[in-house]
């Protein structure tokens, strides 16, 4: 199946019931590193996470290329200590639009359903881009969002209209496979 100029496998794999808390950690790491990735080639500039929670990976990965704004309902002192100097407390239901001036991308990992709407409405009033990745399988149905693959990992990506990073990511990545005869 063909979305936007990406591939979207399945691959299915049995429930055993039993889960390996260091395999569970190099999956939030891949994660982390692929978002990481997708979001270095495409974005520039002011990058903003919502719903941080304790989770600190992506913002991490980022933090070197990037302004990186992370912003959640928790107090400070609940924070990994890693996020402190990028955080704020924000409630993205009513979110104050001036911690996210300049923001170019509004990023969640694993967003509860309830705030993923707002995620949407506060990328469209930012003029940004979202991008949610959704825990597993899970469906979000918002015509506003495209579904991609990124090296095997699904995301949800709303495009704001005078921007198109899957375009631009499918155009790096056939230039790079050109052969030359």
């Amino acid at each position: 199946m063909r979305n936007n100029g990406t591939s979207s496998g399945t691959l299915c794999r049995r429930w055993t019931g039993f889960i390996d808390v260091k395999c569970n950690e190099d999956l939030a790491h891949d994660v982390a590193q692929t978002l990481a990735s997708f979001i270095q080639n495409n974005y520039s500039t002011t990058i903003a996470e919502v719903g941080c929670g304790r989770y600190s990976a992506t913002a991490q990965a980022l933090r070197p290329f990037f302004k990186v704004i992370a912003t959640d309902i928790l107090e400070r002192q609940d924070v990994d200590n890693r996020m402190k100097p990028i955080y704020a407390k924000d409630d993205v239901q009513s979110p104050d639009l001036r911690l996210y001036r300049g923001a170019n991308l509004v990023y969640s990992v694993r967003p509860p359903l309830e705030i993923q709407p707002s995620i949407l409405d506060l990328s469209e009033r930012l003029g940004a881009d979202a991008l949610i990745k959704p825990f597993g399988s899970e469906i979000i149905a918002d015509r506003r969002l495209s579904l991609c693959n990124c090296r095997g990992l699904a995301f949800y990506l709303f495009r704001h209209a005078t921007f198109d990073p899957i375009r631009r990511y499918t155009a790096k990545r056939s230039k790079s496979k050109e052969r030359i005869d």
